[in-house]
């Protein structure tokens, strides 16, 4: 069960949807470094209204007990309704090596390939490594190592497609 405590908004609406605890915790404790321990971002379904194509969304990924930073792509249509198309930085699972800011989540060295997370830490030590579909940004080695995987952005991206003024996610 993914437990959380998020911020209701009722204080400060623009606080609305941000994680303040996740399974009665306040900060995390799976990664080598305090500031990846940081309980940040929102929840999901917490995304602020009146987004602005400029700033980046911070989404809380239970799974992967991690903030993800999503970016603004492009405005879209779904149905009838405008939306904003988030999608994750592409380099947020990649190598400290190529993304320097993501050493806190290397938890044995050598550390992986870019395109891998490993999440055994708050997964109650299974062995289990994360990555994009068919290891879509991935490290080129680790792809032609894996028989079968054709990455394409277009079929393999997480998508956010976000109402801009409610806020409404209307495909993900």
């Amino acid at each position: 069960m993914d437990r959380r405590t998020i911020d209701t908004g009722v204080k400060k609406l623009e606080d609305k949807g941000l994680m303040v605890a996740w399974h009665d915790k306040k900060e995390l404790d799976y990664w080598t470094k305090p500031e990846c321990n940081k309980l940040t971002g929102r929840d999901p379904g917490g995304v602020p209204m009146d987004l602005q194509k400029n700033e980046p969304i911070e989404i809380f990924i239970g799974q992967l007990c991690r903030t993800v930073q999503f970016r603004y792509v492009s405005e879209s249509k779904v149905g009838e309704f405008t939306t904003y198309r988030y999608m994750p930085q592409e380099n947020s699972f990649d190598s400290p090596s190529d993304n320097p800011s993501n050493e806190c989540y290397c938890l044995n060295k050598p550390c992986n390939p870019s395109g891998l997370l490993d999440i055994r830490g708050c997964q109650k030590y299974s062995p289990i490594f994360m990555s994009w579909p068919h290891f879509l940004y991935a490290d080129s080695d680790l792809r032609r190592k894996v028989t079968g995987v054709h990455p394409n952005q277009t079929q393999h991206a997480f998508i956010l497609e976000i109402a801009p003024v409610s806020a409404l996610k209307l495909r993900k």
